[in-house]
């Protein structure tokens, strides 16, 4: 019977354990861009936007973009509040296609990295 007791106390106490477990927490992902990805301007943005879906801050050198040619778009200071990070741009090169590349780093530390 003791050891009946002591095997029930031991599965109540890790199922007790289980049943608390902090759940664990998603990455920060982007949420939107603007302008947003795939989207056919009249004109080069003048700045980009880029929202997550949690507070981020900035490593160096967060955002480039390339134009269709290859060329590097000049960068702006790239700030951030909170979920959003806004940089300035000016077009370098022929109109057509840019990718823009990111990097932030999630409240966890850890960074993360995408295109639009």
């Amino acid at each position: 019977m003791t050891i009946l007791r002591g095997a029930l106390c031991v599965l109540s106490a890790v199922f007790a354990v289980l049943l608390t477990a902090v759940p664990a927490v998603a990455q920060t992902a982007l949420t939107c861009s603007d302008p947003a990805e795939g989207a056919s301007l009249s004109s080069a943005p003048e700045k980009v936007t880029l929202t997550f879906a949690g507070a981020v801050s900035l490593p160096a050198d967060p955002i480039n973009v390339t134009g269709p040619d290859g060329s590097s778009w000049i960068v702006g200071t790239t700030t951030v509040t909170g979920a959003s990070v806004t940089a300035p741009v000016q077009a370098v090169g022929p109109s057509g296609p840019c990718t823009l590349n990111y990097t932030v780093i999630a409240d966890d530390g850890d960074e993360i990295k995408g295109s639009v």
